[in-house]
């Protein structure tokens, strides 16, 4: 170990030498141990660099430096401490055996974006970076937008809560109270008051102003009315005249390709909160009403159009119903997925209490024992979701097809995980080909595991088509990769110890491909029903006696197989048609 930490010491000093020799070339001069200052010349004209060589360089580029009160001009791409953003900071394959070439290229791409800055090339990059720009204030306040973004203009409401964590109080911005109060609950906070706002829609952007710069109230009106249409600025002034207390204005405007929306926010202080009309402005064309400046607020969004396409979730599923029958080890899992690929509402179904034997195979953890599996699932992912909605019910899935008989009927997907193949054949003779589910299960002792996708209207192949029947040992699961006729479950203590040998691994990975299978069904994409397969490690079901089926000799371990040839022409299912 220390010859090789020796041997990396040994690299880094060898490429540091290389692009000090590099900088030496340039008329660069060492200021401090890893700090070099000279100039280059840009568009003819000579500006300042440093150039400073990250101790763990030549894996980390060097950071380089410009004095922006020395430029010309203001340019996009540098911040406010003068450093130039040429590269992300991570994610960058660098060619670390080649240190002296890796520097020149970094400052062959500083000259251009200052040349590309000058010329005013490189002037709309200012919207593509206005977050950086706006945020940057030394006094900007801060709020968390929990509502969506999408036109029309309209008065929102910000409320106001204390953090725990820190003590320190926040806020959140959202369509109403009532909206703003429930994802509060969700994540179990209270709000201290609240406020009127006003989400303001631009049909274009504008400039953001520099780092720091203070922003006239003047200039921010002067924003809103040339980047919107007459009729929109007119409501906002009519109904924003009448305020005679602070208020905060949320600004959207697309940018990008995508005409994706960005959202800034400032806080507009009235004149009549002043005692003295000395700290206001004087009269103004457009904002007589109020103080000089206005405040900066920094505005995180929460909301699920802008949380769902950064995770490479999608919007298909944020509008639709999703019934997890079964919070076990599979349904718990497989309900984080849901959640995660951004189904707009999980409803969890569960009777059964959470017990200590299921604490590593399990999405819930110790500090959920002796609380209903369906109920703690439900806490645990609107405390990580609260932009989605979830309900529970703590009743057999029996009890709630009969009290609530359209809950499943209607739903959007339905996905069943319960591991009781009675249960399960009911309810696939109960739902039939009317509603889209999914169903899913392991085989034990890391075997492999099972999903089945059932689409709305399809014609053949239901869960039934899987069983067949032996004279001597009745139904039997041939998808299984257990051959029939064998007790596979154990127990620790009787009865009340009979468990089924399976790992989270397991349950997990089958719990992926049901939700991919899953996101299929949904946006209507298999023109038939599948039966995926993915097969393990037989190796421990062998040391324990477990006798194989014969569908195994179709797979090698590892393998994973989906087949639409599954359907039993003499099912039942042959005359749901």
């Amino acid at each position: 170990m220390n010859q090789y930490l020796n041997e990396l010491r040994s690299l880094q000093e060898s490429a540091c030498k290389a692009a000090e020799a590099v900088l030496v070339a340039l008329g660069f001069k060492r200021e401090k141990d890893d700090e070099f200052c000279g100039t280059l010349k840009v568009t003819g004209i000579e500006i300042p660099f440093r150039v400073i060589l990250h101790g763990s360089f030549p894996w980390i580029l060097p950071h380089l430096f410009v004095e922006r009160e020395k430029l010309p001009k203001r340019i996009p791409h540098v911040e406010a401490n003068g450093k130039l953003c040429l590269l992300p900071d991570t994610g960058i394959l660098i060619d670390s055996s080649r240190p002296a070439d890796v520097l020149r290229d970094i400052l062959e791409r500083a000259q251009s974006l200052l040349e590309k800055g000058l010329r005013g090339e490189n002037a709309g990059d200012f919207i593509c970076e206005f977050q950086a720009y706006w945020n940057a204030a030394a006094s900007v306040e801060e709020l968390g937008l929990i509502c969506s973004v999408d036109p029309p203009s309209r008065e929102i409401v910000v409320v106001s809560y204390e953090d725990p964590s820190s003590g320190q109080p926040k806020q959140i911005a959202g369509n109403d109270l009532r909206s703003a109060r429930t994802w509060l609950q969700k994540r179990a906070l209270k709000r201290s008051s609240f406020e009127r706002g006003y989400l303001y829609h631009l049909t274009r952007p504008f400039i953001p102003p520099d780092f720091n710069e203070a922003v006239p109230t003047e200039e921010l009106f002067a924003w809103l009315k040339n980047n919107s249409t007459p009729a929109m600025y007119t409501c906002f002034k009519w109904e924003f005249d009448q305020r005679d207390q602070p208020f905060v204005v949320l600004i959207s405007f697309p940018t990008g390709p995508n005409r994706e929306w960005t959202v800034c926010g400032a806080r507009i202080t009235p004149k009549s909160v002043y005692s003295n009309l000395s700290e206001a402005n004087l009269e103004y064309p457009e904002a007589p009403n109020y103080a000089e400046r206005i405040r900066r607020v920094s505005v995180k969004r929460f909301d699920a159009g802008y949380l769902l396409p950064r995770a490479g979730a999608t919007q298909t599923l944020n509008s639709k119903q999703v019934i997890v029958v079964g919070c076990g080890a599979i349904g718990s899992a497989l309900s984080a997925h849901l959640a995660a690929m951004g189904a707009g509402r999980i409803v969890l179904i569960d009777p059964d209490t959470f017990s200590a034997d299921n604490v590593h195979r399990h999405a819930l953890g110790f500090p959920c024992i002796g609380v209903q599996k369906a109920r703690a699932l439900r806490h645990s992912l609107q405390t990580r979701f609260p932009h989605l909605d979830f309900e529970h019910r703590t009743e057999r899935v029996e009890k709630v097809l009969e009290e609530e008989p359209t809950l499943l009927e209607s739903a959007d997907l339905v996905v069943i995980s319960i591991g009781d193949e009675t249960i399960e054949l009911m309810l696939n003779d109960t739902l039939r080909f009317e509603v889209p589910r999914v169903h899913a299960w392991v085989d034990p002792l890391g075997l492999g595991g099972h999903v089945l996708s059932i689409a709305k209207g399809s014609h053949s192949g239901c869960y039934r088509c899987l069983f067949d029947e032996d004279p001597k040992l009745g139904l039997f699961n041939k998808a299984s990769f257990v051959a029939p006729g064998q007790e596979v479950h154990q127990t620790f203590a009787g009865c009340a110890g009979y468990f089924a040998p399976f790992s989270y691994q397991d349950a997990d990975q089958t719990a992926i491909h049901a939700a991919r299978l899953a996101l299929q069904v949904v946006q209507g994409a298999p023109a038939k029903n599948l039966l995926l397969s993915w097969f393990g490690d037989p190796k421990g079901a062998i040391e324990r006696g477990i006798r194989l089926s014969h569908r195994v000799r179709g797979f090698d371990p590892g393998m994973l197989r989906i087949t639409a040839e599954f359907a039993n022409p003499y099912c039942l299912c042959t005359n749901w048609r």
